[in-house]
């Protein structure tokens, strides 16, 4: 079985963001979820593990190490469809200027995932 501080470490390190960040989010203080993540702690509270796993937008399964797969397909909601469609109809200059306001959100790896690397740029040059 995965140790659930193994996967709590991994998915604040993932986000980019702070223990304290994630006990305001997930109702609780932050030493609470520093015990979790140290592994003092290896069994959550429960009220505590589904704040957790909302905050971090998980199933409780995943953070327990029950299943590799971390989110449960959910149907995109009316706002999300009226954003994407939004999104698609937006100009190049545009799409820039949204992408420059999103960053702050962003995750590291959600960053890399948008921005090539500088070996795909220069194949793309060649």
């Amino acid at each position: 079985m995965v140790d659930f501080a193994k996967r709590l470490r991994n998915e604040l390190e993932t986000r980019g963001v702070s223990q304290r960040w994630l006990a305001d989010a997930a109702d609780t203080k932050e030493a609470t979820i520093s015990r979790y993540v140290n592994g003092i702690n290896k069994s959550p509270d429960v009220e505590i593990l589904v704040g957790i796993a909302k905050a971090l937008n998980v199933t409780t399964d995943y953070l327990l190490g029950l299943t590799d797969i971390p989110r449960v397909k959910y149907e995109i909601n009316a706002e999300e469809r009226i954003l994407l469609s939004t999104l698609r109809k937006a100009s190049e200059r545009d799409l820039a200027i949204i992408w420059q306001i999103l960053d702050a959100y962003l995750t590291p790896s959600e960053r890399g995932f948008l921005r090539p690397t500088e070996d795909e740029d220069e194949v793309k040059a060649g």
